[in-house]
């Protein structure tokens, strides 16, 4: 299965991306588990597959940390991004990711006790 997904990060391949979320949901936070290997968003981000980084993002509940999630050589996908001048590739993840971070950051507010905010309880 892995051999799928790298090629399909490779390619920008969009239909086995959806194809392999419709058949298991979570499969793509499965793929995130797998440690400091490429995922698909790092291959995907590396040869300039835009509307792959989009739809995989947008198809997945990803964090901050799994958006930001370092490869075997130690680059996240916004490096490659970045090193391969893949401008529409940056500008959206970090454009994804300040949004992201914000929110996160939002739903991790404590109150008085010490207890997590409802928007928390009820987002996460």
């Amino acid at each position: 299965m892995e051999g799928k997904w790298f090629e399909a990060g490779c390619l920008g391949n969009i239909d086995f991306l959806h194809d392999a979320v419709r058949g298991d949901g979570a499969i793509l936070q499965k793929l995130h588990s797998l440690g400091t290997t490429n995922t698909p968003l790092h291959l995907a981000s590396m040869f300039r597959h835009a509307e792959f980084v989009i739809e995989y993002i947008s198809l997945s509940s990803i964090s901050t940390y799994q958006l930001s999630q370092l490869n075997q050589d130690g680059y996240s996908p916004l490096h490659l991004a970045s090193a391969n001048g893949h401008l529409e590739i940056v500008q959206f993840l970090l454009e994804f990711g300040k949004h992201k971070s914000a929110l996160e950051e939002l739903c991790m507010k404590k109150d008085r006790r010490k207890n997590f905010s409802s928007f928390y309880r009820d987002y996460w």
